[in-house]
């Protein structure tokens, strides 16, 4: 009787965990996005980083230089985070190979809580799995769009 309740208690502490470490079911209030891309060998490379409070949007072209401001609404920020859960980004997983040399990419970095962060990478020698390509390029073109919107 004792090894079945211990074996209960741990059940249900495994799984409460797990729900910790998942995205929450609402948008936390200090939610961060931070989105790089990178051309590899060529000269260009895009930052979106979002907040709360504010947006900044950064490009280098060809050595041109592109810096600039905008907001979300809250309920603009709460469809980027629909998007987020929709397409589960806290799943997403990537595999390294060593080999690879001057492969551009996109890498996506959410943090909450302060303490709670997920990041994705499909650039240099991460590749996001097969299994998942269509979330991950879901998700890289609605930032895309957002940012092209404001």
């Amino acid at each position: 009787m004792n090894k079945l309740l211990i074996l209960l208690v741990l059940f249900y502490c495994g799984c409460h965990t797990k729900q910790q470490n998942g995205m929450p079911a609402e948008r936390p209030k200090d939610l961060e996005l931070h989105y790089h891309s990178d051309g590899g060998m060529l000269d260009h490379a895009e930052d979106i980083n979002i907040g709360a409070d504010s947006c900044v949007y950064n490009v280098r072209d060809n050595g041109k230089q592109t810096h600039r401001l905008f907001s979300l609404s809250s309920k603009e920020m709460d469809g980027l985070y629909d998007v987020l859960k929709k397409n589960e980004i806290d799943k997403i997983t990537y595999t390294t190979e060593s080999n690879v040399y001057d492969r551009g990419g996109v890498s996506i970095q959410v943090e909450w809580n302060k303490n709670q962060q997920i990041s994705i990478d499909d650039s240099q020698g991460s590749f996001v799995k097969e299994n998942w390509r269509k979330q991950w390029e879901e998700v890289c073109g609605y930032l895309e769009k957002l940012v092209k919107e404001h």
